[in-house]
Formats: structure tokens, C-alpha cells, sequence
């Protein structure tokens, strides 16, 4: 016959099959281990009176040594884990970092572009397969049209995407590419129902109510179907053409940027800046007309004086 130990050992291998699943993740403490063998014990040892000593040490051997294996590759796997945590944390930390600097970065330069380019105006330059944040200036010292580039992912970057004279560009116009727009609507729908009709039902009653000849013109009553229509209103969704953001198509007589795409922030910006290039082009256009006249007297005023 088994003794009291072995009992002990059978009972508790249902704990030890509990510390044996745990991993660092597991919320299974060690009172709740001890618990779990103390109700084993509690059912078991009744008839088990004489050897209980003999018992609880059988019952606790496997769980506790099982534990005590289990708590080393418990903590080593907690401490991957914050080591994982703190290591992640640190990347982010690094990473926010350089985004915040890139943005300092970016501060600087929009303020620095301010101060020297009275005319300027952010938005969106419009070029395939891509898309790039940028400011369209007049540099009114050199007497061009400059755009610039700008990203921030990593780090702060700027480029000149585009400078041009205001001889150099042939058209200025405002384009609002078509887009799709979902329009709700409500549309009265007839629906038609029909039910069949009892002659069975209608005879009886007209049975009841006229005798024979109403059993009769009952029955006949009820051949066919009973049909109504009632409307119902459905929603219904179309896809329309709709106007889309206003665009500044400029185009010019440079092979690399023959046609410059700018959407502004806003809305009134690409109406201003398309008169602004306009007055732009005008004012320049007359300052080289008056140089041209001009210029011809001096070299004569000089010729003669020599």
C-alpha cells in the first residue's frame, strides 16, 4: 500500500504543474501557490489522519523545489525585461531629441526667412510622385522668385527647389483640380407588397354573415392577391465632381522647373500671391524698360565726353 509521502507527492503535482507554467508575465504569487496546496492537503489528508507530517512533506517536496527553480528564471526574465523597457525608452527619448531639435531648427529658419523676405507665404509644393512643405518668397535684392524646400523627419533639411527671374516665367494661374465629393440625398422609393388572399377565410365569413350565397361571393372574393404599395425614403450616396484646393500653377522658360505647383495654406493666399506675382512681373518689366531707354543715353553722354 502507498504510504503517506507518496500521497503527499501525488497531490502535489497539480501546484507543481502551475510553478512549472509560470513565466515572468504570470500573476501567480507564492501565497497562492501555498494556498492551492493547503486545499489539496485539506481534502486528501482526512483519511490520511495517522501519517499527516509524513503527507504535507510529500505534498510540498515537488512544489517548493520547483519553486525555488522557477524564482531565479523569473527574475532574470523580469530583469530582460525592464533592461528591454529602459532600452526602448532611451530610443524614444533619443528620437524625440532630434525631432524637437529639427523643429527648433525649423522655428529658427521660418523666423530668419521672415526677417529678410517681407512676401512670403508656406505651403505645400506639389511635385510627383511626391509632396514637400515649402515657402514661396520674393527676393526683391536679386530681383527673383525663389522657392524653398523644407523636411523634418530626422533631421532639419532646406532646399532651393526653384529659382526664377520674373522673365523667365510665362504664365501665373490658379487651378483647382477636381476631386470626388460624397453627397447624401433622399429618394422616395415605391414598394410594392402583395399577400395572397384566404377564400377559405372570406367563405366562412361571408357564410356566416349572408348564408349560402354569401359562403359563396366569399370564396370568389378571396381568389388572387392583395397588393399595396407604400413609398419609403432611402439614402442614397453620389460621387460628384467638386472643386478641389486652389492651386498656383507657374509656368516658366526653365527646362529643369518648367511648370512650378504651389497650394498655399490658405485659401485667399493663392489669390493674393497670384496678383502679387502679376505686379511683380509688371514692376520689373517697366524697371527694365527704363533701363534699356536710359542706358543708351549714358553710353552716348560718355562717348561724347571723351
Amino acid at each position: 500500500m502507498m504510504s503517506t509521502f507518496g500521497f503527499g507527492i501525488i497531490a502535489g503535482v497539480i501546484p507543481a504543474l502551475f510553478i512549472a507554467g509560470m513565466t515572468a508575465n504570470t500573476r501567480f504569487p507564492l501565497k497562492t501557490a501555498i494556498l492551492l496546496v493547503g486545499v489539496i492537503g485539506f481534502l486528501l489528508a482526512p483519511p490520511l489522519l495517522e501519517g499527516i507530517p509524513d503527507f504535507i512533506l510529500g505534498l510540498c517536496a515537488l512544489p517548493g523545489l520547483l519553486w525555488i527553480l522557477k524564482r531565479g528564471e523569473i527574475k532574470q526574465q523580469q530583469q530582460e525585461q525592464v533592461d528591454k523597457a529602459a532600452e526602448a525608452a532611451e530610443l524614444i527619448e533619443q528620437s524625440n531629441l532630434v525631432r524637437r531639435a529639427a523643429e527648433n531648427q525649423k522655428r529658427l529658419w521660418l523666423e530668419d526667412l521672415r526677417t529678410n523676405f517681407p512676401h512670403q507665404v508656406t505651403g505645400i509644393i506639389i511635385s510627383k510622385p511626391t509632396t514637400t512643405t515649402g515657402v514661396l518668397v520674393v527676393d526683391h535684392s536679386e530681383n527673383v522668385l525663389r522657392l524653398f524646400g523644407y523636411r523634418t523627419n530626422d533631421a532639419f533639411t532646406v532646399e532651393v527647389t526653384a529659382a526664377v527671374r520674373a522673365t523667365d516665367i510665362l504664365s501665373v494661374e490658379i487651378v483647382r483640380p477636381s476631386t470626388k465629393k460624397r453627397v447624401r440625398r433622399m429618394e422616395a422609393v415605391p414598394v410594392v407588397t402583395s399577400q395572397k388572399k384566404s377564400p377559405v377565410a372570406r367563405g366562412l365569413v361571408g357564410g356566416a354573415l349572408l348564408g349560402p350565397v354569401g359562403l359563396v361571393v366569399g370564396a370568389a372574393s378571396g381568389i388572387g392577391r392583395d397588393v399595396s404599395t407604400k413609398i419609403e425614403e432611402h439614402v442614397i450616396w453620389d460621387e460628384v465632381d467638386a472643386p478641389g484646393p486652389a492651386v498656383l500653377h507657374i509656368g516658366t522658360t526653365i527646362l529643369d522647373s518648367p511648370l512650378i505647383r504651389f497650394k498655399p495654406e490658405r485659401e485667399q493666399d493663392a489669390e493674393d500671391w497670384l496678383h502679387r506675382i502679376k505686379a511683380w512681373q509688371a514692376s520689373s518689366s517697366a524697371a527694365q524698360a527704363i533701363t534699356e531707354s536710359v542706358l543708351p543715353l549714358i553710353r552716348k553722354d560718355t562717348f561724347s565726353a571723351s
